[in-house]
């Protein structure tokens, strides 16, 4: 593909031009897939018990990925290359129960299931940082693990001498340190051992997973009468993301931040305020647990008996009220837990709250 807009100089004039941008690959093809499905259905009481179990390895070759090329090639992208290899081993476990009491119906249905997403191989190479939200793909970790320095608490006022130095036994870090910023801790260094200075080229890992450790959901429902009613929630657990959005205050607009670190409130959620480089690097510090439980679906109706319903010509009618998100359990309550792994800043549209009336009527 190509660029305008790019100049360039002629004799003595300035004239627009056309750069390439990216490069083709014309060998590419097609990713090849290979899955294996173990499964077990099960059903109990005349059916009133239901059990499906599952587990699958499903692995990709010949993925498609655009590792880095030099600099002096010319073009902003890498070309597609087909070079990666992925594997996706999981179980899935879904119970269902249903029954009658009476006039009373009642059902209730759970599953829950654990994917654990490995890189297999990537080229050859034994990582490759993602540069676009500070993610890194490595062999035998999962596909854009987050990627940062390892936060150590905070800078305490007696790791400073009395002119606001830092003390020599301490790593050195960012800027202008102060009582109340973060504080890293020195992993590695160029010879593999620390080396009393904090680096984003040695010091960082693998702080945070973007995909849950579980998901799991269940369906609650019962009839009685005319009277109907069903519940669907719907959860991940062990999840992270980053909360980007809190890195440098962003203009003191969220009430979390009101949490940040005085002399007097060293255990602070946040640290101390200022615009500070070293906070605002990428690092465990702004990762948070996205787990959460949501009440995607609630609706309850009502059935009017057909001696009614008959009079006015209608086989059946049927009001209800639906009610989409109505409630979520979650550490972040300042941001929508569901958003994509790559929004750091929190910018998508949350999952809107949905009340809606409805009228069925069949003839």
């Amino acid at each position: 593909s190509f660029n305008t807009g790019h100049n360039y100089v002629i004799g003595n004039s300035l004239v627009g031009g056309v750069a390439i941008s990216e490069l083709a690959n014309p060998d590419i093809t097609w990713e090849t897939t290979t899955i294996t499905d173990i499964g077990l259905d099960m059903n109990f009481l005349d059916n009133k018990i239901t059990i499906v179990a599952d587990w699958f390895d499903k692995t990709s070759t010949d993925v498609l990925l655009r590792l880095p090329i030099p600099l002096t090639v010319g073009v902003d992208l890498a070309p597609y290359q087909n070079i990666g290899e992925v594997q996706n081993v999981g179980w899935e476990l879904a119970i269902g129960y249903q029954d009658n009491f009476g006039e009373l119906s009642f059902f209730a249905n759970a599953n829950i299931s654990q994917i654990k997403n490995e890189i297999i191989d990537i080229g050859g190479r034994e990582d490759w940082i993602d540069g676009t939200f500070h993610a890194i793909n490595k062999v035998g970790s999962p596909i854009g693990s987050f990627y940062g320095l390892v936060a150590d608490g905070y800078f305490a006022e007696s790791d400073f001498d009395v002119d606001g130095n830092l003390n020599a036994d301490i790593a050195t870090q960012y800027g202008n340190l102060k009582p109340g910023d973060i504080k890293y801790k020195d992993i590695s260094g160029p010879d593999g051992v620390p080396d009393g200075v904090i680096s984003e080229d040695y010091d960082r890992e693998i702080v945070g997973n973007p995909f849950p450790e579980f998901t799991y959901g269940f369906t609650i429902g019962a009839k009685y009468k005319g009277f109907d009613l069903s519940m669907f929630f719907q959860g991940a657990q062990g999840v992270d993301r980053w909360q980007w959005y809190n890195n440098e205050a962003d203009g003191n607009y969220t009430e979390a931040i009101l949490d940040y670190w005085t002399p007097t409130n060293t255990s602070a959620a946040y640290p101390s305020l200022g615009n500070s480089d070293n906070n605002a690097k990428w690092s465990s510090f702004w990762i948070e647990d996205a787990s959460y439980l949501r009440l995607k679906n609630l609706e309850i109706g009502y059935t009017l008996p057909k001696k009614l319903s008959e009079r006015a010509k209608i086989s059946r009618a049927r009001i209800y009220f639906t009610g989409y998100n109505l409630l979520t359990f979650t550490k972040m309550p300042d941001y929508d837990p569901e958003r994509r792994a790559d929004d750091v800043r929190a910018g998508s549209y949350a999952q809107a709250k949905v009340f809606s009336f409805g009228l069925n009527l069949t003839f």
